[in-house]
């Protein structure tokens, strides 16, 4: 449990791509941990009178249910590597839920891709993403973080009803290092939205100015930092309950990020501050892909599918074949 509260403080700092001064980030900060506390999955389940183990075991898979071991070879290092298109056949499935889901996703993610600077971008490109657009009313990011606004969206038909859902993606700025969180809802509410209203006076309280809580784009960047239960009542309940801290909540799945005695990562999954997201259109349907942005480990991909009513499911673990050196 020490390990895992140490990977979410890395949550509470997103705040910090505001130009603020160090006091008034600190004030943030400890308010952020109070509220994302309450909200983490574990924590819910546990105010609920249940084992947050087994409750989140019915409801997903687990990392270490899916993971098997797999052999990632030495490779160039990563500098010279990001120079270069992304070459055919980089990754391996290393797990997998869904067989054929898992195997159409591999099909685009191992075209050859483009070169970018930016790792998200070299990671990911496939033919089956999809693009996000900007919300220009929202903050300006620097041109390393490879996304020109904080807070960005997309429209999809996610549960296969001939009606599109949007999916809202907010990134943040800790220590030159980027992370984003992605929101599901029913309908836009980038607009004019008497449900984010409600939120202004509590956006103004807390984030002031620097918040730009007079704007919809601000807003929507201050719901999705809310805790679960205070968050928006539309929101789909698989990005209510945090996909990765979900999926790797269990016992068995910690030591196989941490190690056997824990207190270090040893596995790049994208936990805290350190995960790009995705989103592929495949024939199974759309899928949600952690992409890490750190490259102390080789990057492992997550894929998730998401739903209205339910935590997300955890389909696939994707590896490159080789990563480093």
């Amino acid at each position: 449990m020490k390990d895992i509260l140490n990977e979410v403080l890395m949550f509470f700092f997103d705040a910090s791509f505001f130009r603020i001064s160090i006091s008034l980030q600190c004030i943030y900060s400890l308010r952020r941990a109070a509220l994302l506390l309450a909200s983490l999955p574990l924590f819910a389940f546990a105010t609920e009178g249940s084992d947050g183990g087994r409750e989140a075991h019915r409801i997903t898979n687990f990392y270490s249910d899916i993971r098997r071991d797999a052999l990632v070879k030495k490779g160039l290092e990563i500098k010279a590597l990001l120079l270069k298109e992304r070459p055919a056949g980089f990754y391996q499935l290393v797990g997998a839920h869904d067989q054929e889901l898992c195997s159409e996703l591999m099909v685009g993610l191992n075209e050859q891709g483009k070169a970018s600077a930016n790792i998200f971008e070299w990671l990911s490109g496939s033919s089956k993403r999809m693009m996000f657009q900007s919300i220009e009313e929202s903050m300006a990011l620097p041109e390393w973080s490879g996304v020109g606004r904080a807070l960005q969206y997309l429209s999809v038909d996610l549960d296969g009803d001939g009606v599109d859902e949007y999916v809202y993606r907010k990134t943040g700025v800790v220590q030159e290092h980027g992370f984003q969180d992605v929101m599901i809802v029913d309908r836009p509410i980038h607009g004019d939205s008497d449900e984010l209203s409600t939120y202004s006076p509590d956006c103004v309280r807390w984030r002031g100015r620097l918040g730009k809580c007079e704007s919809s784009a601000g807003l929507v960047q201050y719901v999705m930092e809310r805790p679960v239960n205070s968050r928006l009542p539309s929101e789909w309940a698989s990005t209510r309950l945090a996909p990765i801290p979900l999926a790797t909540a269990d016992e068995k799945s910690r030591k196989l990020i941490y190690g056997r005695h824990g207190g270090q990562l040893t596995r790049n999954v994208g936990l805290g501050s350190s995960a790009y997201w995705g989103v592929y259109k495949l024939n199974k349907g759309v899928v949600f892909v952690s992409v890490p942005v750190r490259t102390f480990a080789p990057p492992e991909l997550l894929v998730f599918s998401m739903h209205k009513n339910e935590a997300s499911e955890l389909q696939c673990v994707i590896l490159p074949v080789a990563w480093g050196k």
